[in-house]
């Protein structure tokens, strides 16, 4: 018999079959490297036909397929089903980072499928700051610092969910600006200026 039985798994999946023997004693051992693997669709689940890896396999289409292992002329199956790739974490950038007070910052968040794909989810996952008085973060991944702290911004898709530390530094220093403006006065005139 092989194990596991009926599988169901997304594109990209990889992973070890194995085969009971029972004899007719009552006794059972695990044969799977001494067992003969067969696909019937090795485009859509391809196994190691045998030696040390015998019954390793491999997602690799959409679609279905019949595995089966051959030991001693008796022989086991079981269906594979293979569906689309699964999405199995999401990527944050930039990473815990410092934002002076008032600065905004996009993040991004891309994810990596069973496939070994990947996706830019930025605009589809669910953006959220862990303590909003800290920094906002609105649905497009913009944040803005609100209030010297610490939070976290979070992001979350189809069950799946990422984060990453964001800290709010005091406000820092732009720019200067001298008043008045292009001052003009009279030879022998003085006056205050102020930046």
């Amino acid at each position: 018999q092989v194990f596991p039985a009926n599988i169901e798994a997304p594109l990209g999946a990889r992973g070890q079959l194995a085969v009971i023997a029972t004899f007719t004693d009552g006794s059972t051992a695990d044969v799977t490297a001494e067992s003969t693997w067969q696909s019937t669709n090795s485009n859509v689940a391809y196994v190691v036909n045998d030696g040390e890896t015998a019954g390793f396999a491999f997602a690799l289409s959409e679609g279905q397929a019949e595995v089966s292992a051959n030991f001693n002329a008796m022989v086991g199956t079981t269906p594979i089903m293979v569906t689309p790739a699964m999405l199995q974490e999401i990527s944050i950038e930039p990473v815990d980072i410092s934002l002076p007070k008032g600065v905004t910052q996009t993040y991004t968040a891309t994810g990596l499928y069973s496939d070994n794909t990947s996706s830019d989810l930025s605009l589809l996952v669910s953006w959220q700051s862990s303590d909003g008085k800290i920094a906002t973060i609105d649905a497009q991944g913009i944040a803005k610092a609100e209030t010297e702290g610490a939070t976290v911004i979070q992001a979350s898709y189809q069950g799946i969910q990422s984060q990453t530390n964001l800290t709010v530094t005091p406000a820092t220093l732009t720019s200067v600006q001298i008043t008045p403006a292009n001052p003009t006065a009279p030879a022998g005139n003085s006056g205050q200026l102020l930046a």
